[in-house]
């Protein structure tokens, strides 16, 4: 089944989140900073690039804690290592960022980037063609074994191909992809997970490395030992220097037909910022709507036009991002039998 059918025939995709997760959006509004590490990985005096062997080597030689050497390739997959979300503004709390951040940072503590690794999203170029491959991945415990794509028949959550441009200083653009689920798995047995409905999703001003290793780069000189090597978000100061940008749209009846459980409101309610005012008080607490059954939230952008103001039906999502180069699994299970892998973008 297509995204496009899945979001259209108007199922209810919901929000599981795990109950620890409970414990992590009570605590107050704590920087990143005042956290203690997961676990301390070896540095070097003044330096917060891994050095500890327990790293793979590549990872420790790359720039940005690549996992494989698509040096040379046409054909070649990277992992997202870095998602920092700018719109919507409901979506750029600390306890939101956490939780996207703790999900994307890769379970290799020894590479100095302490994670659960349960948030893998691919992207898969083929040159030769000038096509783009992205979708969720399912979580893997060793994350040097590779990835295989997630596929949910009943939500829509497939990956999507799109023209890709890139020059000959590789800097790249994506042509807009219609629809896509992205799965947001918050453990390693992908039993809970979070899924975000995106319309006319496009990644913009992307660089990559001239190996093909990277999208952006580790900050290790921006980190400091003194601090476990851990990014301070008040001050600007990331894992990794972002080095590409992601931007759609979500419609307000589609945030609206996604619960989140922990907090028993719809998505489109979360993104209002105020429960008490756009809230219809029902359980789940869902976006109340006037007497044409219209949604009140008034959003920043209008998913007809794919602009801002208009009909204002949509809330934009954009974010920055960077990413590191990883396995695409060839014995991965897929829709109809079989298994597949690298290649299915061109």
């Amino acid at each position: 089944m297509s995204i496009f059918r899945s979001l259209h025939s108007r199922r209810f995709v919901t929000l599981t989140v795990v109950s620890g997760l409970a414990a992590l959006a009570t605590t107050g509004a704590c920087s990143s900073k005042d956290e203690a590490p997961a676990t301390t990985a070896s540095t070097g005096a003044g330096s917060c690039a891994p050095q500890d062997p327990a790293c793979p080597a590549l990872a420790i030689e790359s720039e940005c804690l690549a996992l494989v050497d698509n040096a040379g390739a046409d054909k070649f997959t990277l992992r997202l290592s870095q998602l920092s979300i700018t719109k919507p503004q409901a979506l750029t709390t600390v306890t939101v960022q956490k939780i996207v951040s703790d999900g994307v940072n890769i379970n290799l503590p020894a590479c100095n980037v302490p994670g659960t690794g349960t948030f893998s999203l691919l992207t898969e170029f083929d040159l030769a063609a000038g096509t783009f491959r992205t979708g969720g991945a399912l979580p893997e415990a060793d994350p040097k074994g590779g990835y295989c794509y997630a596929y949910d028949d009943k939500l829509g959550v497939e990956p999507a191909d799109a023209k890709l441009t890139i020059d000959a200083d590789l800097r790249f653009s994506t042509a807009a992809i219609d629809r896509i689920v992205v799965p947001i798995y918050l453990d390693l047995a992908a039993t809970s997970a979070v899924y975000l409905p995106l319309r006319n999703a496009v990644l913009k001003d992307g660089q990559l490395s001239p190996d093909h290793n990277c999208i952006g780069k580790f900050n290790a000189a921006g980190l400091e030992p003194v601090n476990n090597c851990l990014p301070d978000t008040d001050a600007g100061i990331d894992y990794f220097i972002n080095g590409g940008k992601l931007e759609g749209h979500i419609t307000l009846e589609e945030a609206d037909a996604v619960t989140v459980e922990l907090l028993a409101q719809s998505l489109c309610v979360l993104l209002s910022g105020d429960p008490a005012t756009y809230g219809d008080g029902q359980k789940p607490n869902k976006c109340k709507r006037d007497g044409a059954a219209k949604i009140t939230l008034v959003g920043d952008w209008c998913s007809t036009t794919d602009s801002a103001g208009g009909c204002k039906d949509a809330f934009q999502l954009s974010a920055e991002l960077a990413g590191s180069a990883a396995k695409l699994r060839d014995n991965c299970v897929v829709p109809g039998g079989g298994t597949g892998g690298a290649g299915g973008a061109g």
